[in-house]
């Protein structure tokens, strides 16, 4: 006869326990009796479906009693004969007031995960996105759809390494699939690791960038002290750069010696940045899936190191 191997519930494991011991409880038909849909025919006491039915809910209540640390027997007090009432107390015990924030904090991780460590290969960094997914669907009923998913998969790669893979992705009509953006991706992981593109990431180059916002002229990249806007404590200092610029979007034409480009951490990572907006946001926008870190990155101003 089979029994539990799961993970006993204590007070803090109740969402993963229910699932696991639910999906026990499969396996052992008593499923019904800890929700309440298998009830107790009203035949007679000798008949055989009483009798089966007995048979389940002892079961059950056997089961459940096994599965659970001694310190919630507490709980279990005046109902610990009837496996459907035991599972509602401990179930209502568990749950109340907790689960919208534990749905959340799901939510939160799923929208912020990030492929930064490139020591870890790309396809336990995606499995650990398919879990949170799968958690927000299993657990809380509250799944992201495949193109959530797809544009969570491409807004947490490094940019500019995986800029033509996506850009590839976008442009092709099976660009919907999971499996396939997936396998694509992976190959692409193989190519830039062969080539050696793709490496770990310093942690200096990690902290560099943060998304300062001014507290005077609302712009992003830089602080109050060092605004150079009407208010911002650099008043009229307005950098060379922020002088020589045409048209939004639009660069000058370059004269003279500026036009000769010595490339700096600075201007390395803002290309990175950039990139999201010329591969990504197509993808995301066609979805309507822009976040706020979306627009961060399109923002035209470049985007100062924090160091």
């Amino acid at each position: 006869m089979p029994k539990y191997e799961g993970e006993k519930l204590n007070d803090e494991n109740w969402r993963y326990f229910s699932f696991g011991f639910l999906a026990f409880a499969r396996t052992r038909n008593t499923e019904g009796i800890y929700d309440g849909t298998d009830v107790k025919p009203l035949t007679g006491p000798n008949s055989k479906g009483v009798r089966g039915w007995e048979s389940r809910a002892a079961t059950a209540a056997a089961d459940l009693i096994a599965a659970v640390d001694k310190e919630q027997y507490k709980h279990l007090r005046g109902v610990d004969g009837n496996a459907c009432e035991m599972w509602r107390t401990l179930e209502l015990f568990h749950t109340s007031g907790d689960e919208t924030q534990d749905s959340l904090t799901t939510w939160n991780a799923f929208s912020s995960a990030m492929y930064t460590d490139h020591s870890i290969p790309l396809k336990s960094f995606i499995g650990t996105i398919l879990e949170l997914a799968d958690q927000l669907h299993t657990i809380f009923n509250d799944p992201p759809s495949d193109s959530q998913i797809i544009a969570r998969i491409l807004a947490s790669l490094p940019f500019p390494q995986f800029d033509n893979a996506i850009r590839f992705i976008n442009g092709d009509s099976r660009c919907d699939d999971r499996a396939w953006v997936i396998a694509e991706l992976l190959k692409e992981e193989r190519i830039l690791r062969r080539s050696g593109q793709l490496t770990s990431t310093p942690p200096s180059i990690m902290t560099a960038v943060t998304p300062l916002q001014c507290s005077n002229c609302k712009r992003r990249g830089h602080t109050h002290p060092d605004c150079f806007h009407p208010g911002g404590g650099k008043e009229g200092q307005f950098p060379e750069w922020y002088n020589k610029r045409g048209p939004r979007g639009v660069q000058p034409s370059p004269t003279g010696d500026d036009h000769v480009h010595v490339p700096t951490a600075n201007t390395v990572i803002t290309g990175s940045v950039m990139a999201l907006s010329a591969s990504a946001l197509p993808f995301l926008r066609q979805r309507e899936i822009v976040d706020d870190a979306t627009i961060y990155f399109t923002e035209a101003e470049p985007i100062e190191l924090a160091v």
